[in-house]
């Protein structure tokens, strides 16, 4: 943060010549509102504390300087809960003028795993280009972004790589801004996304919030896909709608999503036109204070299992733990119990017990999937407590992602087969 982007509310003097400068951010980040600049009686800063908020009572992160002979710093910031929930201390260089030159990452508050490193060039109007290079791919498979800023520090344009060289281009970014502030926004991908996105134009506000946008199948914004649109409450929580030119995977063809003022999702409805009046699903959570919730489905029309209405909990990092599937919408007839226990490496076990038999006649199940995701092995009973073993199934994955599945009845099936392997 540069002293420009804030307001110097105080000045005080503190014993030995030494004083503080108190600031409030002009607007609200997510990171920090406020921060107090420790000065010596020279006027050098040698340290800043910044805040989460504007009473300067949260504390966000705690900065320390050692100045060179030019007026240039390094500086070494130790965060008081993890940035980004996995960052808990910086390192970087600076010049006179309080701009960031390079700067280092960690994991850890010795700076000793490195989480990524970063180095900005400047251009002689103050405009920037910022490159970063990670250890380890972020949340969407980069290893290297640049990125260019005007010399307001506005994000203009970036490109996105998943390798470290700067060659496998993944996304291009790039932003238009309005008189008061306002952008649009575009990014092109070289491969679709997962939903078969190549291009996307966005709008938002000053304030940098996302106002709506439009989703396309090519990288030409012409094979339209999706339009979404936010309407924001004056709590900050905030309704997004949703209208596909195509069923999605679900079969819908518009939703409604209600989200909180921490945009965490709080509920929706689903239906199988545009004009919102064929009603598929509702859903709800309710969170606990732990971040962990409880998610809650009611169908107008039985799922392909059969159900009309789901409760399902999940903990803080959205991982599913267990769930109810029930044949009414009233949550009272019971056709499945669902469970699940992880393991440290991220793979889990997961148990089923049935109230009937499913179509094989199995009441319970216990299946092992590995920390992707995957199916590894499972063992059917006949019965609640899993006592009477009908059948023990494997999976084995090779390099490229197919394998071979064995199966061992423990009485022959309606083939008379005991066992069996399929590739």
């Amino acid at each position: 943060m540069k002293d420009k982007d804030a307001s110097k509310i105080s000045t005080k003097k503190r014993f030995g010549g030494d004083y503080i400068e108190k600031y409030l951010y002009n607007g609200n980040i997510k990171e920090y509102n406020s921060y107090i600049k420790y000065f010596t009686k020279d006027g050098i800063c040698k340290s800043v504390k910044y805040y989460s908020d504007k009473e300067f009572k949260h504390l966000y992160s705690t900065e320390t300087r050692k100045y060179n002979p030019d007026g240039s710093y390094f500086a070494v910031t130790q965060y008081k809960e993890p940035m980004q929930g996995k960052i808990l201390s910086a390192e970087g260089s600076f010049d006179k003028e309080e701009r960031l030159i390079d700067a280092k990452l960690y994991f850890d508050k010795n700076r000793k795993k490195l989480f990524g490193s970063s180095r900005c060039k400047y251009n002689p109007d103050g405009s920037y280009v910022r490159t970063w290079i990670y250890e380890q791919p972020n949340k969407n498979g980069d290893l290297s972004i640049i990125e260019n800023y005007d010399k307001d520090d506005k994000y203009i344009s970036g490109k996105y790589y998943t390798d470290k060289n700067f060659s496998n281009l993944r996304l291009t970014e790039t932003r238009e801004y309005n008189p008061d502030g306002s952008y649009i926004g575009t990014w092109i991908y070289e491969q679709p996304d997962e939903n078969g996105t190549l291009s996307i134009s966005g709008n938002y506000d000053k304030d940098d919030k996302y106002i709506s946008g439009k989703y396309y199948t090519d990288k030409n914004f012409s094979n339209l896909r999706l339009t979404e649109t936010r309407e924001y409450n004056p709590d900050s929580t905030y309704t997004q709608t949703l209208i596909y030119e195509q069923p999605n995977k679900n079969g819908d063809l518009s939703i409604i999503e209600n989200f909180d003022k921490d945009n965490r999702y709080i509920g929706g409805k689903y239906y199988t036109d545009k004009s919102f009046s064929n009603l598929r699903l509702t859903e709800t959570r309710e969170y606990n204070p732990d971040e962990s919730y409880i998610g809650t489905w009611i169908y107008e029309q039985p799922n392909k299992n059969g159900d009309l209405s789901i409760i399902e909990n999940y903990d803080k990092d959205d991982k599913y733990i267990s769930g109810k599937y029930y044949t009414d919408k009233n949550f009272s007839n019971l056709r499945l119990t669902e469970t699940r226990e992880y393991n440290p490496d991220g793979s889990y076990i997961g148990t089923w017990i049935y109230e009937q038999p499913d179509e094989y006649g199995d009441l319970s199940a216990i299946t092992n999937y590995d920390k992707d995701n995957r199916y590894i092995g499972g063992k059917y009973y006949t019965d609640k407590n899993f006592s009477k073993l009908r059948l023990t199934i494997t999976r084995e994955y090779n390099s490229d992602g197919s394998y071979s599945k064995t199966w061992i009845y423990e009485q022959p099936d309606e083939y008379g087969d005991l066992s069996a392997i399929t590739n």
